[in-house]
């Protein structure tokens, strides 16, 4: 996992072509109003999906974990509460779903706040549990989550 400030996210275009393209996808003027659904950014290579929901508890969710792609989260507005583990570290809940390229599990992990203008990058070892409450109370969150595909491994090429 990497967490940093989007002002920052040029220093982690050097991981891969892919993840450059998702990072330079977060700097655009026009990022914080954009319209939510899919965006393209490198056909089906790399994408962006700007969502807005509100924060849940934890026993709410799941986590999820990939096998071909990394994700990057970026917080436009608003701010969560991540659980990321190991995916060794959970119980098998739902199995991979090659289509979805998705498997979900349970359990509890270390947990990070992402607070706006923040960004995680979450690789396939890391299952995470995004969404829930950053303190006691809902809080309304508009966010950013880049998609960019490996090829089976676990970089991005």
């Amino acid at each position: 996992m990497i967490l940093d400030r989007i002002e920052h996210a040029a220093l982690y275009a050097p991981l891969s072509a892919r993840m450059k393209a998702a990072l330079e996808f977060l700097g655009r003027p026009d990022l914080a109003t954009l319209p939510l659904g899919r965006h393209e950014i490198d056909g089906e290579n790399v994408h962006a999906s700007v969502q807005a929901y509100t924060t849940r508890d934890r026993g709410e969710g799941r986590h999820e974990a990939h096998r071909r792609h990394i994700d990057v989260q970026c917080i436009l507005e608003g701010g969560e509460r991540f659980s990321i583990a190991p995916l060794e570290a959970l119980r098998p809940l739902v199995p991979y779903d090659e289509a979805r390229d998705a498997e979900f599990r349970a359990g509890a992990g270390p947990e990070v706040v992402l607070q706006a203008g923040q960004f995680v990058i979450l690789y396939p070892h890391e299952a995470h549990q995004p969404g829930l409450h950053p303190a006691q109370e809902p809080v309304a969150v508009r966010k950013v989550v880049d998609i960019a595909y490996s090829l089976g491994s676990p970089y991005v090429e």
